[in-house]
């Protein structure tokens, strides 16, 4: 998957849905979409706290240079396309 500017979530909001706490420990989801169409594709490992079980992490990549965290805090700003959209 890439870039997905032809069909961004904010102009078909059909295709997709907000991410969730799940979606960051699923490894069947890859990345995550911004509201632009932007593809932030999963760069590593989930980080998961014993201390906290309610706090899950990991680094996504978009581009050659961007690199940013997924986390609770901002999970919910982020989509991810449902399985049967085209």
């Amino acid at each position: 998957m890439a870039t997905d500017r032809k069909r961004p979530p904010e102009t078909h909001p059909n295709d997709y849905r907000y991410a969730t706490r799940a979606d960051i420990l699923d490894p069947n989801v890859n990345g995550f979409y911004a509201d632009d169409g932007t593809y932030w594709r999963k760069n590593g490992q989930v980080k998961t706290w014993k201390t906290r079980p309610t706090h899950a992490r990991v680094p996504v990549k978009y581009g050659l240079y961007n690199y940013d965290y997924v986390d609770q805090g901002n999970v919910g700003y982020l989509f991810v396309r449902i399985k049967n959209a085209i």
